[in-house]
């Protein structure tokens, strides 16, 4: 009776954690933004090298803040102004990001049909 009554908590045990994994992929997809509409915008050069040069930009900021906080005795107003800068960095990244969505949006380039 008691191996009967181990085996079927183990049997019931193992349902509920393999159902529980299968939710949890299904809110990991949803949360990743995947399969909600979203596709990738296609950036020309120029945008892709300005996109590129500000990240690297945000990049070199972020590690001239470690090597700030590695300092014995760390100049928080640097710490502070560095940080500063990076936000103001971020923060033009998404507006250019945001006025690309824009153009886009307002002349949606035709999908490629099949023959």
């Amino acid at each position: 009776m008691k191996k009967m009554l181990i085996v079927g908590t183990l049997v019931l045990s193992a349902l509920t954690f393999a159902k529980g994994h299968g939710d949890m992929a299904c809110n990991m997809q949803g949360m990743s933004g995947m399969g909600k509409g979203h596709s990738r915008m296609i950036l020309t050069p120029e945008q892709q090298k300005l996109r590129s040069e500000n990240s690297i930009a945000i990049q070199e900021k972020k590690l001239q803040v470690k090597k700030l906080l590695l300092n014995e005795k760390i100049d928080w107003t640097k710490v502070e102004t560095v940080n500063k800068d990076i936000a103001i960095l971020q923060a033009k990244q998404k507006t250019e990001m945001m006025k690309i969505r824009n153009t886009a949006m307002a002349n949606p380039m035709p999908v490629a049909q099949g023959n």
